[in-house]
């Protein structure tokens, strides 16, 4: 059986690490999920907060090439899924490099 996915947009797996830094707290090693455009799936052995800001910062390889991403935005939720935390992490206004290399990953 298929899951009827609401959130909207075209997503793509994207397996990396990711170290993700939420203000007022110590940066933490998590792994990311999948990516689109307006954001990333994060898995974290500890939970996160949300609505704070934050940044992440992970690494994609696209064309050939390692480009290292460090994007600001917000964790959106969290919650407790198959033994990990798994979070959404919206993007706040991307650089249009990063825009541009995170529209041509996931076409």
């Amino acid at each position: 059986m298929m899951m009827d996915d609401r959130r909207g947009v075209t997503r793509k797996p994207l397996k990396a690490k990711a170290l993700l830094a939420v203000d007022g707290g110590s940066p933490v090693w998590t792994r990311t999920v999948d990516i689109s455009s307006n954001g990333i799936g994060i898995a974290s052995d500890e939970p996160l907060r949300v609505g704070v800001p934050a940044r992440v910062r992970f690494e994609m390889f696209y064309d050939g090439r390692s480009h290292v991403v460090d994007v600001k935005g917000k964790i959106a939720y969290c919650i407790f899924s198959g033994g990990d935390f798994k979070a959404g992490f919206t993007f706040s206004l991307l650089d249009l490099p990063t825009m541009t290399l995170i529209t041509k990953y996931i076409r």
